[in-house]
């Protein structure tokens, strides 16, 4: 890595990679060509994540991982469908380790932080610890989120990507 950004590997060397008569090992062990791949495919795309009938209820939630993102599938008190990063946003500790439940709020097991079923911040043990707590800072991360006849989409883009035309003519439902 270089102070100027990811160091990535041309297309024209990743091609060269895959020949009809063998794939080369490097594609599948070459760690800046995994990282580049993390970027693009996870970081860059719409993916997969789930359906909404594994979150019918409120406070229904499923884990999920995308890349390299641990996340919470949840169906919030308000209906909505979110996903979630499964970290408490004071120190980066894993939020929920079980694959599925029903909860109203998450509860860092660290530090008893307490996070909504929107992610928002709820209670902190000591909060004249800390100052500007309730500007939305300490909420959980989120992913933008599409639902497509039933279906749920996410992207870790910083900026929601283009939904792709080639998925349908019915635009997709936000929501998040």
């Amino acid at each position: 890595m270089t102070g100027t950004g990811p160091v990535e590997r041309a297309p024209a060397e990743i091609r060269a990679l895959v020949r009809p008569e063998h794939v080369h090992r490097r594609l599948y062990t070459d760690p800046v060509l995994f990282d580049q791949e993390m970027r693009r495919v996870f970081g860059g795309t719409w993916c997969y994540l789930g359906h909404t009938s594994e979150v019918p209820e409120p406070g229904d939630f499923r884990r999920r991982r995308l890349g390299r993102r641990e996340l919470l599938l949840v169906r919030g008190s308000d209906g909505a469908v979110r996903a979630l990063f499964n970290r408490c946003a004071h120190r980066g500790t894993m939020l929920v380790a079980e694959d599925a439940g029903c909860a109203g709020s998450f509860t860092c097991p660290y530090h008893g932080w307490r996070f909504g079923d929107d992610g928002r911040l709820r209670n902190i043990p000591v909060p004249s610890s800390y100052t500007d707590i309730r500007s939305g800072r300490f909420d959980l991360g989120r992913l933008a989120v599409a639902e497509y006849r039933g279906f749920l989409f996410g992207t870790l883009a910083a900026t929601r990507c283009r939904w792709p035309s080639t998925w349908g003519r019915s635009a997709p439902t936000w929501t998040s």
